[in-house]
């Protein structure tokens, strides 16, 4: 029986289960003040910034798979890597594609995600009157970028089963963020409309303004989600075509990436609350981000 990946990972619960969490989580952070939800962007937008490079290493390492491990000549993963680990890395890599040049740009000028948020921070701090110096980074987000770049395998194993898991997170920061940033958008809309209008009259360059870093990211993560997917079903179809069995560990280890970024999202938000309501410190449960 042929197995459909999108059906084993994105199910209509965790969908459900998923939106309903961050609505919660989203709508107490961006209730509070402006030192609130400039600290918040502040922080979440320092993690974003990571995103792009990891997905270009993943990428290469799956292009470059045959020089980060010595398999066997006739092995189902030395028979992946020569006939379609660099289709498996082009699909990733269209991830990055997007955040070094936005799509609104590319024909023009090359503007980075990255710079479009960095805008839309320094326009933040414009709107309240206050200066970016000011801005600082909780101690929570380096035990999350930690356990992002560990997602994602930067200096880790690099075995045909690992990349896979690896994939699994990629698809995960993907599919499940285009839920986040939905929400972040529409609860800034809701929540801070003077601040929203305002930011969405500061132009960048050909129409990109202050907003668009939170706008476009909805959909530029779900179509992320899809090529990433592709290339997670490309494998499956190519070793089940092999062998079953290993079909089936190539299954458990997507899901287990997945599920590794699905936990770090919720880490994330809801440490935050508990870090800004209760000011008691930030309390790294490494065995939540593992269940």
């Amino acid at each position: 029986m042929e197995k459909n990946i999108k059906n084993i990972l994105i199910t209509d619960e965790l969908v459900k289960n998923k939106r309903k969490e961050l609505e919660i989580d989203i709508s107490k952070i961006l209730s509070g003040d402006e030192n609130q939800v400039l600290d918040f962007f502040s922080n979440y937008i320092y993690w974003n910034g990571i995103f792009a490079g990891l997905v270009t290493n993943l990428s290469s390492k799956f292009h470059l798979g045959l020089d980060f491990f010595d398999y066997e000549k006739n092995s189902i993963e030395r028979g992946f890597f020569q006939s379609v680990g660099h289709k498996v890395a082009g699909l990733i890599f269209a991830a990055a594609e997007d955040e070094y040049a936005d799509e609104s740009s590319k024909e023009d000028i090359r503007i980075e995600h990255k710079t479009m948020a960095w805008f839309m921070m320094n326009k933040m701090y414009q709107f309240y009157g206050r200066d970016i110096s000011e801005r600082t980074i909780d101690d929570l987000m380096s035990s999350i970028t930690s356990v992002t770049k560990r997602g994602y395998g930067l200096n880790q194993d690099s075995d045909f089963l690992s990349l896979v898991r690896y994939l699994g997170f990629h698809i995960g920061s993907e599919k499940i963020a285009s839920y986040e940033f939905g929400i972040i958008a529409s609860k800034m809309k809701e929540l801070h409309p003077d601040l929203t209008n305002w930011m969405k009259n500061q132009e960048l360059i050909n129409g990109i303004n202050a907003f668009s870093w939170i706008e476009v990211h909805g959909p530029v993560e779900d179509a992320h989600a899809n090529y990433a997917l592709d290339a997670a079903q490309m494998i499956i179809d190519h070793v089940g075509n092999k062998n079953l069995e290993f079909q089936q560990k190539v299954i458990d280890e997507l899901e287990n990436g997945f599920n590794l970024f699905s936990n770090l999202q919720d880490s994330f938000f809801k440490e935050y609350i508990f870090l800004k309501n209760y000011k008691k410190g930030f309390l790294y449960n490494e065995k939540f981000l593992n269940k």
